[in-house]
C-alpha cells in the first residue's frame, strides 16, 4: 500500500494498492476481498466493514 499525505493538512489524501504477486490473473475484486478479510482488526471488520466496501466504491 501507498499512501500520499497532503503537505498543508497532513492528512492522508490517497491510498494506492499495489500487487505484483497475481495481478495478470486475479480481479482486483479478490484483492479486495482477500485485503478486507484479511488485514483489518476484527474489530475494523465487524463494525466497519460496509463503510470500507461503500469507500471502495465511490472512489
Amino acid at each position: 500500500m501507498m499512501f500520499h499525505q497532503d503537505s498543508a493538512s497532513k492528512k492522508i489524501d490517497d491510498v494506492k494498492f499495489v500487487d505484483f504477486e497475481n495481478y495478470l490473473f486475479l480481479s482486483p475484486l479478490r484483492e479486495l476481498a482477500f485485503f478486507l478479510t484479511s488485514s483489518p482488526s476484527i474489530d475494523v471488520i465487524e463494525n466497519h466493514f460496509d463503510e470500507l466496501l461503500d469507500l471502495y466504491y465511490e472512489t
